[in-house]
């Protein structure tokens, strides 16, 4: 299991901003600010940070998300360094909550 990541970006204010609005529906929060590093919480964990640095090549990082319960579900968008931020479930995620739910009513 990852305990965090980190993304460097050219200016962590902005990115700050855009990560607020772009991780609010997956219910992350920021509120751990240590100067130009920015950390989110969701769960009890603040497992994705921002920072000021030098950005290279882009990163991509996908977080988990609970989508409508009829279908699997992946959204990108670009952050304003280039880095590709996905909201993601897998079909067999789904397959396996259906069949709990069958099971349960059936019980």
């Amino acid at each position: 299991m990852i305990e965090h990541i980190s993304l460097r970006c050219r200016n962590a204010g902005a990115s700050r901003t855009f990560y607020e609005q772009a991780l609010a529906p997956l219910g992350y929060k920021m509120d751990r600010n240590y100067g130009d590093a920015f950390g989110f919480i969701q769960g009890g964990r603040h497992d994705f940070w921002i920072s000021n640095g030098k950005v290279g090549t882009p990163n991509h990082v996908a977080f988990h998300a609970k989508p409508r319960e009829e279908y699997g579900y992946a959204a990108f968008v670009l952050d304003p360094d280039g880095h590709n931020i996905e909201a993601v479930i897998w079909d067999e995620e789904l397959k396996q909550r259906k069949s709990r739910r069958r099971r349960r009513v059936s019980a």
